[in-house]
């Protein structure tokens, strides 16, 4: 499934198509050919079958050498390898913050009265070895002594438009809120609330409002009627919080009276439901995770400001809380026609923060040394199992076929630490 806008999808497609290179298997396949004498007896050939060798042996040379060398100049062709100005501004603030706090931590080392025994330090060492300089990259460390460290963004801001006082501020607050809903995505997705492809969605649609956030007025305004100042905007014109046409012609076809006589029961029947009930559950959790993220940001900012909220953030706070109600009235509107999927979903989701809180609990257990390597680890497998099956299948599903994947010598250990 698409992860990104169409066009981009499309030049993907292409990097994908050009760098698929034939080696090993085209060779191996090939060369059984090669051998087979009857083959060239049955096409009355005798060099049909070194024929067939010597062409694909040749494509994988003509791939090896144009396509593979080529790759690189056809991905900045497309323009896939320049950083959008959103990561940019993003890497140049957390690169800020590390500043930050380096040298803070420095300067808090370096008060006597709470650190008597660190007054023989040399701390232009200390600074030379372990400063900011000596841990970023080169090249990025110069930049913020350049341009002033936490101060990047809003000189960029300053400098590059020539706009109001009010513009700047609607800006910049707008920057920052939508930079809390990407940190709120992500850290949904770290506790397991959003699945990978879900996660994968928002995060494409929150960057691509990030990166229209610096533009015209105008243009601004245009986005802002569809909602395309925010992530919400952008998962409804690519269509992502509907389910996909080709899935939905399969299930119309599949509903005809006609085929169900054909296949009551039958395995294309159980594929399509299958595919159907992960999307329907790939939706839920976009529109769980869209409610989660506006709830928590708004919450957040109410604490900040209380009821002085700037003129300039007002309509940006509405907008918010309409996109909050927009997705929470269409979530119970599936819950209500799918009753169990969102129970799925919900159990999946409780199933992942179990996981979660219970790996939080046993790597304090291993820090403590209160559970060997050996024991921590094979928890540790055992946790990541059902995490990566949460991750691409809805419950209920059989925990006992997670422990078949184990080796024979796992399963032994399983069985000694049960015990214990």
């Amino acid at each position: 499934p698409r992860v990104c806008s169409r066009e981009r999808f499309f030049k993907y497609m292409c990097i994908l198509s050009w760098g698929g290179l034939r080696g090993a298997v085209g060779l191996l396949l090939a060369e059984v050919v090669s051998i087979d004498s009857e083959l060239a007896n049955a096409v009355g050939d005798p060099y049909y079958c070194t024929r067939v060798l010597c062409y694909v042996a040749g494509i994988v040379v003509l791939t090896t050498v144009v396509n593979a060398t080529s790759l690189e100049y056809l991905i900045v062709f497309f323009g896939l390898a320049e950083c959008t100005e959103t990561e940019i501004q993003i890497k140049k603030s957390s690169a800020s913050f590390l500043v930050r706090k380096n040298e803070a931590c420095i300067a808090h080392l370096q008060n006597q009265h709470n650190f008597p025994d660190l007054s023989g330090v040399d701390w232009e060492s200390v600074g030379s070895f372990v400063g900011f300089q000596a841990l970023l990259p080169h090249n990025l460390a110069q930049q913020l002594l350049m341009q002033g460290g936490e101060k990047i963004i809003e000189e960029e801001i300053a400098d590059n438009l020539e706009t109001s006082k009010e513009l700047k501020m609607a800006l910049y607050f707008r920057g920052r809120y939508l930079t809390a809903l990407r940190c709120s995505y992500a850290s949904q997705s770290k506790i397991g609330l959003l699945s990978g492809l879900a996660y994968r969605q928002l995060s494409w649609a929150i960057n691509t409002a990030l990166d229209h956030c610096n533009d015209d007025p105008e243009l601004a305004i245009k986005f802002a009627a569809k909602h395309q100042n925010f992530e919400w905007g952008w998962l409804v014109e690519e269509e992502y919080l509907l389910v996909p046409k080709l899935l939905t012609r399969i299930e119309h076809f599949l509903s005809i009276s006609a085929v169900k006589r054909v296949v009551p029961h039958g395995y294309l029947y159980r594929i399509s439901q299958y595919f159907a009930r992960r999307q329907h559950a790939r939706r839920m959790e976009l529109l769980l995770g869209v409610a989660r993220a506006h709830t928590e940001t708004l919450r957040s900012e109410s604490e900040l400001y209380g009821e002085k909220i700037p003129d300039c953030a007002q309509n940006l706070i509405l907008e918010s809380m309409e996109i909050k109600i927009m997705a929470e009235n269409m979530y119970a509107d599936l819950r209500c026609q799918m009753p169990d999927i969102a129970s799925a979903v919900h159990t999946r989701q409780t199933c992942q923060l179990v996981l979660s809180d219970f790996n939080d609990h046993i790597e304090s257990l291993h820090n403590l040394t209160q559970l060997t390597d050996k024991e921590f680890e094979h928890i540790r497998k055992r946790i990541f199992k059902r995490k990566q099956r949460l991750m691409y299948h809805l419950p209920p599903m059989n925990p006992e076929q997670l422990d078949r994947d184990l080796s024979p010598d796992e399963e032994k250990y399983n069985v000694m630490f049960s015990k214990k």
